[in-house]
């Protein structure tokens, strides 16, 4: 189904990914009050518009590397954003007052083992990649799935630096916990 804003055509899909990615920035800026947001949104901003530059190809007037898919395939990148979301919104849930935009650690910092912090030392990421990946089969443009591989990097590099913190914090109890969990992908990573 094609929506008409403006000169701009685009897919219902596409318009619901975005709403999706405007719902977590809000959450996130709400979340974050009482935390310095001012001090925070710089790390915030450059985290949700890594997912949003994923859109730009649906706003240029050429299909370069734009292939179509089928309505189960649109469907299918829209259950795939929002587990991705659900991951999100649930590691910062957990991490609470531990959560910081930049690689600190927080005040009477906890090292938090439960919920999806469980399964994954950096969940967040995780989940943002996930979001990524599904806006990416959505938008379907080749582009995209390079720039969600770029940013697994930029995330997996990030997630080191914070890893280091974390084991001068924590020592041996954090390289306990790295061996029982993985520290983006599930099982894999």
């Amino acid at each position: 189904m094609i929506i008409e804003i403006g000169n701009i055509k685009t897919n219902f899909f596409v318009l619901l990914s975005i709403i999706i990615w405007l719902v977590m920035f809000i959450y996130w800026v709400i979340r974050s009050k009482g935390k310095g947001i001012l001090n925070e949104i710089v790390g915030l901003i450059k985290l949700f518009v890594s997912g949003l530059v994923l859109f730009i190809p649906v706003f240029l007037p050429f299909d370069f590397l734009t292939y179509k898919f089928f309505l189960p395939s649109q469907i299918m990148g829209l259950i795939i954003i929002f587990c991705g979301f659900i991951v999100c919104i649930m590691a910062r849930e957990y991490l609470s007052k531990n959560w910081s935009g930049k690689v600190t650690i927080q005040e009477k910092h906890e090292l938090i083992k439960k919920g999806p912090y469980k399964k994954i030392r950096h969940p967040i990421y995780s989940g943002v990649l996930v979001m990524m990946f599904g806006s990416s089969i959505i938008i379907g443009n080749l582009i995209c799935f390079i720039w969600v591989l770029f940013s697994f990097f930029g995330l997996y590099r990030k997630s080191k630096q914070e890893e280091k913190l974390l084991e001068k914090e924590f020592g041996e109890i954090y390289e306990q916990y790295k061996k029982e969990t993985k520290m983006i992908i599930p099982y894999i990573l």
